[in-house]
This record gives C-alpha cells, sequence and structure tokens, in this order.
C-alpha cells in the first residue's frame, strides 16, 4: 500500500517494521528492555558468531524494539544482539541523524533519498545480515561502539555496500548504501560474526598504540565488576 503498508491491523513503514503497537506489546517491549545491558569490551558474548534466525515471531519483533530502546538510551545509532549478551543474527539500526550526508540508499532497487522524512525508512532492522557486494575502494573512517564507550578510532571501510537480510516478517531484501549507513551496516554485521571496530582486519594500524591500553582496562574492569 505504497510507502505506508497495513499489516494485521498495524501500520507499517517502507522497510516492514511496524510503527504502533497494543499497550500488552509496549509493555512486554519495556520489560526485555530493562533486562538487557551493553556488554563492555572482553565479554565473551561479542565474540560468539550470531546463529542463523529460523523463527520469525512477535518474541522476534520484541527483541528488536528492546534493542532500539536499549540503543536509544545510549544514544547510539546501531546495536547487535550480541552486545546485550543475544546469539540471534539480529541487529538495529536508526541514522537518520545523518540522512542527508548520504550519497545514496538504495532498498529493494527502490531509491530511497526521495523520502521527504528519513523516519519514514527507520529505524531498519536487519535479521541475517549479510554482505553481498562491496565497493572495491576502502575509506577511513573513525569510528566508536557503544561497548567501549570513549573510545575512537580510525577503520578501514568499504565505500559503500550491498547487504541482504529479512526483517521481522521474515521478507527478504536488499540495501545498498554509502555514508553512515552504509558504516554501521558494516560494523553491525561484524558484531553478529563476532569481529570488534578495533580488531586488526578492520583498526588503521597507526591507531593500535592510541587505544590498546584503553581497551586493556576496559577489558580489566569489566572482569572485576
Amino acid at each position: 500500500m505504497g510507502m505506508a503498508q497495513i499489516t494485521h491491523g498495524l501500520r507499517m513503514n517502507v522497510n516492514g517494521v511496524r510503527r504502533a503497537w497494543p499497550e500488552m506489546l509496549r509493555s512486554r517491549i519495556q520489560r526485555l528492555s530493562d533486562r538487557l545491558r551493553v556488554r563492555a569490551y572482553g565479554d565473551p558474548a561479542l565474540r560468539a558468531p550470531g546463529d542463523v534466525v529460523k523463527t520469525f515471531d512477535e518474541d522476534l519483533e520484541i527483541l528488536c524494539w528492546a534493542m532500539l530502546s536499549v540503543m536509544d538510551k545510549s544514544d547510539g545509532v546501531g546495536l547487535a544482539a550480541q552486545q546485550v549478551g543475544r546469539k540471534e543474527r539480529v541487529c538495529v539500526i536508526d541514522t537518520s541523524c545523518r540522512w542527508s550526508e548520504q550519497t545514496f540508499v538504495e532498498w529493494d532497487g527502490m531509491d530511497l533519498l526521495h523520502l521527504s522524512k528519513e523516519s519514514s525508512f527507520f529505524p531498519l532492522f536487519v535479521i541475517n545480515g549479510k554482505v553481498i557486494n562491496q565497493s572495491d575502494e576502502l575509506l577511513e573512517f573513525s569510528e566508536g561502539c557503544l561497548s567501549s564507550p570513549g573510545i575512537y578510532a580510525r577503520t578501514r571501510r568499504h565505500q559503500w555496500v550491498a547487504v541482504s537480510y529479512q526483517d521481522p516478517q521474515g521478507g527478504s531484501h536488499q540495501i545498498r548504501a554509502d555514508g553512515l549507513l552504509g558504516q554501521c551496516l558494516q560494523h553491525e554485521i561484524d558484531h553478529n560474526n563476532g569481529i570488534f571496530f578495533t580488531d586488526p582486519e578492520r583498526l588503521v594500524p597507526a591507531d593500535y598504540e592510541k587505544i590498546h591500553l584503553k581497551l586493556e582496562e576496559l577489558s580489566r574492569r569489566r572482569a572485576n565488576a
């Protein structure tokens, strides 16, 4: 039904995410959100590759919305399930704060930069995300992570990526993006694969000395908590 679909009586945004919930489900989302906590660097959960999601049900949607709540409270733009101690290949993204900087965003072959309001697209719930194509060109990005607060370093990321994924209802999609959205897709799918942005394959080598002592201290604090 155009850019907003009606599914099971609930308004959906362009990427299949519910825009409204009955009160009973909002309560469940809040309860789960209150239980989830962002895991700090050094937590084994961050190194466990995620399990492929095979069941698409209300519980999965509730997890996505609870993760989004945790992300928003932490002032983040992306969060992966591994960062809250979960095993699913799930991540949530909202880069609407810098939508105007995007050069292109294609979703299922449709150019999304014409959207009059970026909130028509976000939040983006990426289930079983997989990079299926990418630019040859690598760019340096300044990057941080909710699992290592206050620590920033330069990473090498593809200038754009194409990702296949499923939405919370199990629908299959493809998205191609550059800019912050493309960077965020790479960062969160890395989390789903147990990769951290400071790992050698991502980090600009010159930044290692700048951050490795901070990471070690963060890991010690986590172990002693």
